[in-house]
């Protein structure tokens, strides 16, 4: 199996060779080390993804409300505009 870093072919041979040289280890495992997420790191993203679940919620609450007032407005302009005239034509008023 052949694997690339920075373009360069690395075979599982070269790597054996890379960990037995105690500085390529060091280096190797610096390496890994960075790109390895810790407790906090895992601790920020999990309070993140709750505010983002907070912001969501709110903003649901919110179209819900808006969808009311909109859906209410709509009824209120039906009622006022369409219904009498549908009643006079009807001969009811």
């Amino acid at each position: 199996m052949t694997y690339h870093l920075d373009e360069t072919p690395i075979t599982c041979w070269t790597v054996r060779c890379f960990v037995s040289d105690p500085d390529m280890r060091v280096a190797v495992i610096s390496a890994v080390l960075s790109e390895v997420a810790t407790k906090q790191d895992v601790r920020d993203l999990r309070q993140e993804m709750n505010q983002l679940r907070t912001e969501i919620n709110d903003l649901r609450r919110e179209m819900r409300s808006l969808i009311r007032w909109t859906i209410t407005a709509i009824l209120i302009v039906w009622g006022s505009t369409v219904l009498p005239v549908m009643m006079r034509l009807a001969g009811i008023i």
